[in-house]
């Protein structure tokens, strides 16, 4: 079983390695692509934050989460591919331990005003069952830190990105476990997204 840390941080990762913001950002014709984009805002003064989850199967749409409502919300004809409960209370442990390091990184630098962590991660099965995988968290539009799976390891863009890399490092086992959701879960998830789609 994993401890709690491990299991925020996988939960918050699920990783890879290309940086764009572009839901689908590889931009190969003859591959599928699952991807997810993660905001997490802390406002200035605000009565409450806010964390979004969406997931894009081929650029389309599949559901949104938001922490206000605490609900994932499936687009017309997605219904039936996902246990929907259980898919907000996924999104519920992993909004809740973004917005803890958006709160990490105002504090350990001021910031006093908004901030934004946007996080694009996913992966892209291609011709041959070639597989492609990317994550990255941004502040604005600012990398602040990546995963590289042949460390694995995650790699530190910037100076919050280097706060989230000690945070997110103190369990050894969390890089090869978000290594192992990235080039062995994510695929499958995205065979299931595939399947329910040519179906339906």
């Amino acid at each position: 079983m994993m401890e709690p840390l491990v299991t925020a941080i996988f939960l918050l990762l699920l990783s890879g390695t290309t940086m764009s913001k572009e839901p689908n950002n590889l931009g190969h014709s003859q591959c599928d692509s699952l991807a997810y984009r993660d905001m997490a805002l802390i406002y200035s003064g605000a009565e409450h934050d806010l964390f979004t989850n969406k997931a894009f199967f081929n650029n389309e749409l599949v559901y949104k989460y938001d922490s206000e409502s605490q609900t994932a919300k499936p687009q017309p004809g997605w219904e039936n591919v996902e246990n929907w409960g259980e898919i907000s209370k996924l999104q519920k442990e992993r909004g809740d331990f973004a917005l803890e390091n958006v709160e990490l990184i105002k504090k350990t630098f001021g910031y006093r005003d908004d901030y934004n962590l946007t996080g694009i991660y996913g992966c892209d099965v291609c011709k041959n069952n070639v597989i492609k995988v990317r994550w990255t968290y941004y502040d604005s539009d600012k990398p602040l830190i990546t995963f590289d799976t042949n460390g694995p390891a995650w790699k530190a863009l910037s100076r919050e990105g280097k706060i989230l890399k000690k945070k997110w490092e103190e369990d050894p086992s969390a890089p090869n476990r978000a290594k192992s959701y990235l080039e062995e879960d994510c695929p499958k998830k995205l065979q299931e997204y595939k399947n329910y789609k040519n179906t339906n």
